[in-house]
């Protein structure tokens, strides 16, 4: 034992270096007097304890950062990562697996009235209520802003999926309680089923979210399983997809037709609505463009169209050029500009333009700049109207102070006003109201002349349908109704 550690020894100052040390090493804190005493031992003991400390918090940080990635902040759910994941992971070892795709119907009418906090509140104790409806050992997850998915996974997926879908659309009926109000929102549900022998994780919940559609189509509140029939429609819906890109990269080869407009007081033609057609398919312009909206490119086939019909528009003296639009276009930042280009281009006359949009897309434009922009639009003559009004939802008061100057009424409206003394006074009742707010009142899908003749005295000021005129070309719209030396008059 060499003298300095006999010292130290009698001293204490052995014992002062070893406590030094052990400090260091318990609180990772270096002193003087422990460097000193304890010398290289302390140091690498105090050493390796900050790493121990470093390395717990990173995997702290670690886990809270994936935590963070793989979860919805709101509400705690996991998120459309961590749903995908998981479903991919249950299904490579070809386990049957079901998914329930969920969307809410009426959240928007709680967030837009009663603003964002209440809506938050309400998702959660809507999560907190699907989660209880789908058992705890369910994967349930908040996949979009108001949208939920659901994965169900063994030989009896399917049936134990329809069960937990019929449970969620009974406890959606209870309201939940905010502040004192009683809150409101049912659920639109999609269910499909497969394998990874059959179909990949994410087109299973494609299947489950185009279910979920046709349930929100049938009125909402219920679930619809995906089957053959929507298999098809998938399919078809694909196939213009693919359409569509390949016009977009050939210069769009879509052919362009027109239906024709008429005023119901003197059947004179007064406009056209401009209409996409692929081949066979029955899906028009508004059709084509929506589907392209949600793939990614609807804004270049918007203002395909828009370029075609302002060069149109050489051919059809004093007449109005109808272009179908999406909310999802409308808010596109290039909108204004773009279409300033095309007028220039051609020459046209803005007031020709008008610019139809979906009724049930209005709710998606209010407390946007877009209103901003369509009063810019409308001050040079640029005309905007909403159609397919009163099927589905299509709120009136948003009509107030609108940029809008006509509603054109869905066709099972024309198609009841025969036989239905309600409709006729729904029709009427429309009509006031938008006279009201100085809108006009069109009507679309009128098949006859007695359709043509109540929808006249309901207060309709124009129509379209059989009545008037299919589908034509350019040209034959000019040889069939703009050339002076033909007549069409409706009978009255």
């Amino acid at each position: 034992m060499s003298k300095l550690r006999k010292s130290m020894m009698v001293t204490g100052l052995w014992c002062a270096g070893v406590s030094a040390a052990h400090a260091a090493a318990a609180t990772g804190i270096i002193t003087p007097e422990s460097a000193a005493f304890g010398g290289i031992a302390i140091i690498a003991a105090a050493a390796a304890a900050i790493s121990r400390r470093n390395l717990l918090l990173a995997r702290r940080e670690h886990a809270a950062a994936m935590h963070q990635a793989s979860h919805d902040p709101l509400t705690g759910l996991p998120n459309r990562l961590a749903f995908m994941r998981k479903l991919s992971g249950m299904m490579e070892d070809k386990r049957q697996a079901a998914v329930i795709f969920l969307d809410l119907d009426g959240f928007k009418a709680v967030n837009d009235n009663f603003g964002h906090y209440v809506g938050d509140d309400f998702l959660k104790a809507n999560a907190v209520r699907l989660q209880e409806a789908a058992g705890s050992d369910r994967l349930l997850a908040r996949v979009g802003g108001d949208e939920f998915a659901i994965a169900i996974f063994g030989h009896n997926a399917r049936q134990i999926a329809c069960r937990i879908a019929s449970n969620i659309t009974q406890c959606m009926k209870n309201p939940i309680l905010s502040d004192g109000r009683e809150l409101f929102a049912g659920a639109s549900l999609g269910i499909a089923c497969g394998n990874s022998a059959d179909v990949t994780p994410e087109e299973l919940l494609k299947r489950a979210d185009m279910a979920m559609y046709e349930a929100k189509r049938s009125g909402g509140c219920t679930w619809e399983m995906f089957d053959s029939r929507l298999a098809a429609a998938l399919n078809r819906c694909e196939t213009l997809f693919t359409a569509i890109g390949q016009a977009v990269d050939a210069a769009f080869p879509i052919p362009m037709f027109y239906e024709p407009m008429t005023r119901t007081d003197n059947a004179q033609l007064i406009g056209a609505r401009a209409v996409l057609k692929w081949h066979d398919a029955d899906e028009d312009a508004e059709g084509l463009m929506g589907l392209a909206a949600r793939e990614g490119f609807g804004s270049d086939l918007l203002h395909h169209v828009l370029d075609r019909a302002c060069a149109d528009a050489r051919n059809f003296p004093a007449m109005r050029l109808c272009v179908p639009v999406t909310a999802q276009q409308l808010l596109a930042t290039d909108f204004e500009q773009r279409i300033e280009t095309t007028f220039l281009r051609h020459g046209a006359d803005p007031s020709r333009i008008e610019f139809q949009l979906p009724a049930h897309q209005l709710r998606a434009l209010r407390k946007r700049l877009c209103p901003q922009m369509m009063q810019r639009l409308t001050t040079r003559g640029v005309q905007f109207s909403l159609t397919g009004f009163g099927n589905g939802p299509s709120d009136i008061s948003l009509l107030a102070k609108s940029p809008f100057k006509r509603l054109v009424l869905h066709e099972s409206l024309s198609a009841g006003i025969s036989s239905d003394v309600t409709t006729q006074q729904v029709i009427q009742g429309i009509n006031a109201i938008a006279r009201a707010y100085g809108i006009e009142v069109g009507a679309a899908g009128v098949s006859n002349s007695s359709q043509a003749k109540l929808l006249r005295l309901a207060g309709v000021s124009e129509i379209s349908g059989r009545q008037v005129g299919e589908l034509c070309s350019p040209a034959e719209l000019v040889r069939d109704f703009v050339d002076p030396a033909t007549t069409r008059a409706i009978s009255a």
